[in-house]
């Protein structure tokens, strides 16, 4: 180790007997000792020391590097003691001097308009001013001579006719007693007088079935099967509505009895109902149609217009003049021949599960009204003068047909001549499409 006591002088210590130095240095050498690290030995020898005072430590020379000789490894860190008690807290100090205000920030967004006021009440109205004079009426000039009146028109040719004689209701939901097919039912057999013409009857009767499968109605007059209908029942033990058509012709004037056969596997009871209705049509000869109106005469030429006056005052008004004769009617026209039977289209049904307004009729004449009802019906599209409509309510409630009901337009609505009809279950009405004094409407001919 080297031994600084005094600048440039240097002490070997020998290793065996490493304190010599101190018993060979007089005491004022050994208190004054001083190490001094950036001065370490140049060219030290293996085992040479020195002491380093700013790391409070001794490095010797291992002949490569110098290396600490100091203490020895650090200890384990000892357990943390109990955190003491926490201090009173001190006294709130002052407050600090109010800082300078900060410059002006940009201006925010511009705020929604307000709401618009109330606007005031108007104001009163002015006086209404005087009424200028009026001014004077020249003078009437000379009327023109009035032209001659021409002839009345040619009386048109004769139309053809046809004879519509009735229309009558023979059973109105009668009730049936239990009979079983093959048979005739008794409380549907009813009695009617024919004028030789054309028949066709309307009937709507209820049943039920105990097979699967088509079954052929027979409709008798006189004891003869003349018509029959057929239905086929999709299921058993269900009373259904069994609408139908029967035409007949070539049958005799005179009294009559008509009556319905019900096939074997058929059976009506007390729960069934009919409606019947006959419709007769007679051929030519019976009651014409008017023929068409003549041709108007030619309009006489106009007189020369008279030369128009000065103005004047105005001249009292000219009594009205007399109305003149109404011209002769044309002669009515024969009467003509009907040569072909009447057959009815059954159109789509008419669904009756709410109130029916202004419904659009597709093309037919026999619609079936099905669905809840218990609704009323108050008006039908499509209108044309003279159109036929039945409707057989097939539904499980009443349809009630208002009379001028305000919810339908008006050349829509019925004319019935009561406030209003009620058509129930299995039961029918019938229009004719035609002109009252209130318009063109649906003129009721019968209920069944």
């Amino acid at each position: 180790m080297s031994i600084q006591t005094t600048p440039s002088i240097y002490t070997v210590i020998n290793k065996n007997n490493p304190t010599g130095v101190y018993s060979s240095l007089p005491n004022s050498y050994i208190s004054n000792l001083i190490y001094i690290p950036s001065n370490r030995p140049i060219n030290p020898t293996k085992g040479q020391q020195y002491y380093d005072n700013t790391y409070n430590l001794i490095y010797y020379w291992d002949g490569t590097t110098w290396v600490s000789g100091g203490g020895g490894s650090q200890g384990y860190q000892g357990l943390i003691g109990i955190s003491g008690s926490t201090g009173t807290n001190g006294v709130q100090g002052y407050q600090g001097l109010i800082g300078s205000t900060g410059s002006k920030g940009n201006d925010g967004l511009q705020g929604y308009q307000g709401v618009i006021g109330v606007t005031g009440s108007k104001g009163n109205d002015g006086l209404q001013g005087y009424q200028g004079y009026q001014g004077l009426v020249g003078t009437t000039g000379t009327n023109g001579v009035q032209g001659v009146q021409g002839y009345q028109g040619l009386v048109g040719p004769t139309g053809a006719g046809g004879g519509f004689i009735q229309m009558i209701q023979l059973l109105d939901n009668v009730q049936s007693s239990t009979v079983s097919g093959q048979a005739i039912v008794p409380n549907w057999t009813v009695p009617f007088i024919s004028n030789g013409g054309k028949l066709m009857f309307t009937t709507s009767f209820s049943c039920f079935s105990t097979v699967v499968g088509l079954s052929t109605f027979d409709f008798l007059i006189d004891g003869s099967v003349v018509a029959n209908t057929r239905f086929y029942f999709n299921n058993t033990s269900i009373h259904l509505t069994i609408p139908s058509l029967f035409n007949i012709e070539n049958i005799s004037a005179g009294s009559h009895t008509g009556a319905i056969r019900i096939p074997t596997g058929v059976t009506v009871d007390s729960g069934d109902y009919c409606n019947m209705s006959l419709i007769e049509v007679l051929g030519a000869n019976s009651i014409g149609l008017t023929g068409p109106t003549g041709t108007a005469g030619s309009i006489g030429t106009q007189g020369l217009q008279g030369l128009r006056g000065a103005t004047g005052s105005q001249g009292f008004q000219g009594l009205t003049g007399g109305i003149g004769p109404q011209g002769l009617q044309g002669n009515a026209g024969p009467t003509g021949t009907l040569t072909a039977n009447i057959t009815f289209t059954q159109g789509n049904n008419i669904p009756v599960n709410a109130d029916v307004d202004n419904y659009s009729l597709t093309e037919g004449a026999l619609f079936l009204m099905t669905g809840s009802g218990g609704v009323n019906f108050n008006g039908i599209a499509n209108g044309v003068i003279g159109r036929y409509l039945v409707l057989l309510n097939n539904s499980a409630g009443n349809v009630v047909f208002k009379q001028e009901a305000l919810t339908s337009t008006t050349t829509n609505r019925f004319s019935l001549s009561t406030t209003q009809i009620t058509v129930g279950t299995n039961s029918s009405i019938t229009f004719i499409y035609g002109t009252t004094t209130l318009g063109n409407r649906w003129i009721c001919l019968s209920k069944q």
